[in-house]
């Protein structure tokens, strides 16, 4: 026969379980998607972090699995809607040209110069970008940038001249479009078929940074050419039907985490890019030419007419962007 206090103490025993069991269960589990094949780039390892820390600071009340490019079969391009469709909750989503054009603005070719223009340009394009997302079912966490994307080939390039005629592998319609004004051919292929692309002679060059190329194609390309074209973004997002089911105080912690992830991935890359390029140099004898001066201030001259052109196709609202962020620039 039970005691009365060994009665009321299984009682509370029994109602502590069943809170744990409610808590566990009321435990969100958020799967990410990258287009990166590599757990060990920069962006895979501040975005891990990131998780770990949200599940730290959430005590466990959100948890971030993230699944490299290619263990899903979500191409690159389609990350923004695989998102807006809680397929996966969270995205690193850099292709996302297509879905999202006004996050273009900050790739404009020659016209971020720094990284500090690029900063503020970032800042000032974020309300815009954000209410795009938003409209796609989309959160727009944070954000990150690479170095500016310059060029990798097999064959010699010394000069802009050099690229006429070469396959190049491009990761938007912006980029694609410098190349044919350089004379040259793009080619979209997906991050992981790059090499095997080279190797058969699909591509011949390919725009990107010098961090990628260490990490993924480092005996693949035997040339850097540095004209260092522009930014590339890769906004990090989430579903916004599951960032609405979490609880206010957890969507704060993940958007004040996100942030701080994104600025962090942005200013890792931009302080290993020289450090990578002497890298690619020293150990795998890659040859690096820089640009020279009249080069790229030619090329900066010539550019406001792509800019223009550019945002006139997309429409009176990117028109007026694009030249507000021309006069803050002084371009």
């Amino acid at each position: 026969m039970f005691k009365p206090r060994s009665l009321l103490r299984s009682v509370a025993v029994l109602a502590s379980a069943l809170v744990l069991t409610t808590t566990a269960l009321a435990a969100d589990k958020w799967r990410a998607y990258t287009y990166n094949t590599t757990a060990t780039v920069t962006a895979n390892v501040g975005l891990l972090e990131l998780f770990d820390k949200i599940k730290q600071e959430t005590n466990g009340e959100l948890e971030v699995e993230l699944f490299l490019g290619g263990t899903l079969p979500i191409n690159a391009a389609d990350i923004t809607a695989s998102v807006g469709d809680n397929i996966v909750q969270f995205g690193d989503d850099a292709f996302f040209t297509g879905n999202v054009p006004v996050g273009n603005l900050v790739r404009m070719p020659f016209m971020i110069n720094t990284l500090d223009e690029y900063k503020a340009m970032e800042a000032f394009v974020w309300p815009h970008l954000e209410a795009a997302y938003a409209k796609k079912g989309v959160v727009l966490l944070g954000q990150y940038t690479y170095a500016p994307a310059v060029f990798f080939s097999k064959k010699e390039v010394r000069s802009v001249e050099d690229l006429k005629g070469l396959k190049i592998r491009s990761a938007s319609a912006e980029q694609a479009a410098i190349i044919q004004r350089f004379g040259g051919v793009p080619v979209t292929i997906a991050t992981p078929e790059v090499a095997e692309a080279v190797d058969r002679g699909v591509i011949d060059a390919a725009m990107t940074v010098s961090g990628t190329a260490a990490n993924l194609w480092a005996d693949t390309f035997a040339y850097r050419y540095q004209l260092q074209i522009s930014y590339t973004n890769a906004p990090l997002i989430a579903s916004q039907e599951a960032f609405d089911a979490l609880a206010p105080e957890t969507q704060e912690t993940v958007r004040r985490l996100t942030r701080e992830a994104g600025v962090w991935i942005t200013d890792t890359l931009a302080s290993q890019e020289d450090q990578m390029t002497q890298k690619l140099v020293d150990e795998h004898g890659l040859v690096n030419t820089v640009a020279d001066e009249a080069t790229v201030a030619g090329l900066q001259a010539s550019m406001p007419d792509f800019w223009v052109d550019w945002a006139k196709a997309q429409g009176p609202e990117m028109e007026a962007l694009l030249a507000e962020m021309r006069k803050q620039l002084g371009r």
